[in-house]
């Protein structure tokens, strides 16, 4: 190899060290800010729980044949800024989904959808506690997160025999939350990463939420990489504040993706 296209490799690998780890920014080291951004979607096809709204509970089952009958809207965002061992991320989801469900008012058993929209936008602070690599040349890397985490639940549930008398619920609370996710890199285009988060709850009453997610990414250009994976979500909250009453436990499974765009 000549002498200017080795030059030409190593200041590509000086000024976009994270376009050799195929995605996972939290894998690369260079000197100033490391920076990148996803947009891409949750979109779960299993949802399965329990929700109580006032006098009136669901219990409900779903499989993946209802999928295309249940979600409404759903996008996701993150960013992500690192320097050095230090990390900053910023994340931003919206789930909206109406769910056909068999329900009990009283003593009279009738049919019924529940409309629920979920957001949930946290900001966490980001530690590299361990970067290495194995035998077999995998390069892995392995993270703890902390932060804070605004989640936001409208839900509104119609009888079928009492169309007219919907029955809505609103909750707003803000909660500590923690993290970790083990990142590794199997070749030049392909990376991947193993996360898990949950909230420590901000209020007696039981409110939790925590997730799973295993994800695959490959490189698609100098800058741009996809994300696809396999998330498991669990939401639960319990209020009995003023006229409204919420008993909801809900778990949600399926595939999310995304584009992401690394900065210099």
């Amino acid at each position: 190899m000549g002498l200017l296209p080795r030059l030409a490799g190593v200041l590509s690998a000086c000024l976009v060290p994270s376009t050799l780890i195929a995605g996972q920014i939290v894998l690369s080291d260079g000197p100033g800010w490391r920076v990148n951004a996803t947009l891409g979607a949750f979109a779960p096809p299993i949802i399965d729980g329990d929700v109580g709204l006032q006098i009136t509970t669901m219990a409900r089952s779903t499989s993946m044949q209802d999928a295309k009958d249940m979600l409404d809207f759903t996008i996701s965002g993150r960013a992500e800024a690192w320097h050095g061992n230090f990390g900053l991320i910023a994340d931003a989801n919206h789930l909206g989904y109406s769910v056909p469900s068999r329900v009990s008012i009283g003593h009279i058993g009738t049919d019924g959808t529940l409309e629920s929209t979920e957001q949930w936008a946290d900001l966490r602070a980001a530690y590299r506690v361990a970067k290495g690599e194995l035998s077999n040349n995998v390069a892995v890397a392995l993270d703890v997160q902390g932060g804070l985490r605004w989640n936001n639940m409208d839900t509104i549930y119609v009888a079928d025999i009492l169309p007219g008398m919907p029955f809505p619920a609103s909750e707003r609370w803000v909660e500590p939350m923690i993290g970790a996710r083990f990142s590794f890199q199997l070749s030049d285009r392909w990376s991947g990463f193993a996360a898990a988060d949950r909230s420590t709850g901000s209020r007696s009453r039981g409110d939790r939420q925590w997730s799973t997610s295993i994800a695959l990414s490959t490189q698609l250009s100098e800058r741009t990489h996809f994300t696809l994976g396999w998330r498991r979500y669990k939401l639960s909250v319990e209020s009995e504040t003023g006229a409204t009453n919420v008993q909801y436990n809900v778990r949600k499974s399926g595939p999310f993706f995304g584009l992401t765009y690394q900065f210099l």
